[in-house]
């Protein structure tokens, strides 16, 4: 029978493992929306916390 979808090798429990792991986000400096600029304290810019950046990425600015 003609295969439509190559095969790649991963089994189901593989996949699951994979996908159960969060990818590590990095840095994220604090945006204010509101003002439209980063957030600084003494000069430095914030880091945000996870949850904090998660929300920034997702946030629409200007109620769009």
């Amino acid at each position: 029978m003609l295969q439509i979808f190559p095969e790649d090798g991963l089994i189901k429990e593989e996949i699951e493992a994979l996908s159960a792991v969060p990818a590590a986000m990095g840095k994220v400096f604090l945006f204010d929306l509101v003002a439209e600029k980063y957030s600084l304290v003494n000069g430095m810019l914030v880091v945000a916390t996870y949850e904090q950046g998660i929300k920034q990425w997702i946030a629409c600015p200007n109620n769009c």
